[in-house]
């Protein structure tokens, strides 16, 4: 069974892998690279979820050639 993530405020890198539908360890290079924003919380890394959306948004603007 799949976890419902959608009222979540803040994801793991393994769950904002399964939001983005990609690798672990692709999530994890966009933290370390600064191209997703994260925090620490007791030595727990979180993704906020304004984050993980303005990620996806910005993504998607440019994959239809809206960014500038």
């Amino acid at each position: 069974m799949t976890k419902d993530l959608s009222n979540r405020i803040q994801y793991r890198p393994e769950e904002a892998a399964d939001v983005l539908g990609v690798s672990v360890s692709k999530v994890k290079v966009w933290i370390r690279t600064g191209v997703i924003p994260s925090h620490t919380i007791d030595d727990m890394r979180f993704v906020m979820k304004a984050d993980l959306m303005a990620f996806i948004e910005s993504h998607r603007e440019q994959s239809l050639g809206l960014a500038s």
